[in-house]
């Protein structure tokens, strides 16, 4: 049978019942869209690998790297397009094109002082050398992201939501922007980065 369209031309039961999400078994990139498919109440499949099983897929895999998302008899990548996708599903982006653009620019600043931080924990991934065997470099890079760029852009993001009123980031609706925040906060204060002070 015709698999169903992602463009809303077909029932969305489909996707709803057949879905599967994979990752490793940790909170990293995949908390975010985790949670966005449980607050709304989408069926799916938590499927977490080890690492053993990680490498012997990564060849098979749309850019080589996890998260990605199986649904409709098809694979998607891409931690942020992924949560998208399921903040829509659940409810969780909205619908007026303004409030979606600043849930859309909130979201982004996260992002930007996420990536960072991993290029700290997987250096070669981004055209980076190693670590020294000490990781002084690492050390004092992070020391300078937790007392200087957090600080700064976390302090720009509590001005732009303060600026609109509302008891979360855009209005008095849950979104996908409260989320992302959450998430990140949650990793500064986890304690796992050594070098960042939670």
């Amino acid at each position: 049978p015709a698999q169903p369209a992602l463009d809303g031309t077909q029932s969305t039961s489909y996707l709803r019942e057949m879905s599967e999400l994979v990752y490793f078994d940790v909170d990293g990139r995949a908390l975010e869209i985790r949670l966005a498919l449980h607050i709304g109440k989408i069926k799916f499949t938590d499927t977490r690998l080890t690492f053993p099983e990680f490498k012997s897929l990564k060849p098979s895999l749309p850019y080589q790297q996890v998260p990605i998302y199986n649904t409709g008899g098809k694979t998607y990548a891409q931690s942020a397009a992924i949560f998208r996708f399921a903040a829509k599903r659940a409810g969780l982006y909205p619908k007026d094109e303004v409030k979606a653009l600043l849930v859309d620019s909130i979201c982004d600043a996260v992002e930007e002082i996420s990536q960072p931080l991993a290029m700290t924990m997987f250096p070669t991934n981004f055209g980076l050398k190693e670590w020294g065997s000490d990781k002084k470099e690492m050390l004092e890079t992070r020391k300078r992201l937790s007392e200087e760029v957090y600080p700064r852009v976390l302090g720009c993001i509590e001005n732009v939501i303060k600026e609109r009123k509302g008891n979360f980031c855009v209005g008095n609706n849950l979104t996908m922007a409260d989320i992302k925040i959450y998430c990140m906060v949650k990793k500064l204060k986890s304690g796992y980065f050594d070098g960042i002070n939670p």
